[in-house]
């Protein structure tokens, strides 16, 4: 839209920054305006950590533990130093949780995809929605403190949890080889046309092939037309060709907040943010 040949067009380092910072801005503004049903996710989510023998725990903490019969609990442990003591088994160690117990999903549980927001009225389940469209979401949910708050009785010890991520974020940054790299760290390749995330830190780990180093930051196509003219706008100084510009990036964005399709083919509304 700027004219440019991308085969042969120099574009400075310090440009492309700001393109990203471009992109990176109004991708923030659009994933967190509706809970879209393109980028919600859907997965299992224990209210605790899996017993780990090798950790030392001390009284109080709680974990999740599956018996070899297949019973499945949360256990409080009784005692400070308690290391390798299997829940189900090591009764002067552990005891199964009471009433009291708080079922809350963390926004941030270690090993798992972090939660950027989700609909209380829909996002827990008994099981996996996306098999079961037609059965509703739990109710009694709320949020406590930075966790989802599950107090229904009828909840499942793994329920299953449907929610929108964090924003990805997006980079122009090209990846180079000799570059040192840290878990986090964003950069591109254009011979992919891709951002990645590194897992882990790296030097001369090609995005494209090291998958345990790097993990490819997907861009949801649905949002495509919305943020290109979005972000042409933003870059355009001319106020007149600005306001054109960003009246066609509004048309896209009505058209998609009208209505969306879902897989069963069923045009539906979309719940937004108040």
């Amino acid at each position: 839209m700027r004219g440019w040949d991308p085969l042969t067009a120099t574009v400075s380092a310090a440009e492309m920054t700001n393109i990203a910072d471009m992109i990176n801005e109004r991708m923030k503004t659009v994933w967190e305006q509706a809970f879209w049903p393109e980028i919600m996710a859907v997965e299992e989510r224990q209210y605790r950590a899996t017993w780990d023998a090798g950790l030392n725990y001390a009284t109080g903490d709680e974990v999740y533990h599956v018996a070899t019969d297949g019973t499945e609990n949360y256990y409080i442990s009784l005692q400070d130093s308690n290391v390798g003591k299997n829940p189900d088994v090591e009764t002067t160690w552990w005891e199964v949780v009471g009433d009291n117990f708080l079922r809350t999903i963390d926004f941030q549980q270690e090993g798992e995809n972090e939660i950027g927001a989700v609909d209380l009225e829909d996002c827990i389940f008994d099981n996996d929605p996306r098999l079961n469209p037609t059965v509703g979401a739990l109710d009694n949910i709320s949020f406590y403190g930075e966790a989802i708050l599950v107090a229904t009785d009828t909840a499942p010890y793994v329920p299953w949890l449907k929610y929108r991520p964090i924003t990805p974020e997006f980079s122009l940054t090209a990846w180079a080889g000799a570059t040192a790299y840290a878990i986090y760290d964003v950069c591109y390749l254009a011979s992919t046309g891709t951002s990645y995330r590194a897992l882990q830190s790296s030097t001369n780990k090609s995005p494209d092939s090291e998958t345990a180093y790097w993990k490819p930051i997907d861009f949801p196509s649905f949002l495509r037309t919305y943020i290109k003219y979005a972000v042409h706008a933003d870059w355009l100084i001319d106020m007149e060709a600005k306001g054109r510009m960003m009246a066609r990036a509004d048309e896209e964005l009505s058209r998609l907040e009208d209505s969306l399709i879902d897989q069963q083919g069923v045009v539906r509304r979309v719940k937004f943010l108040k």
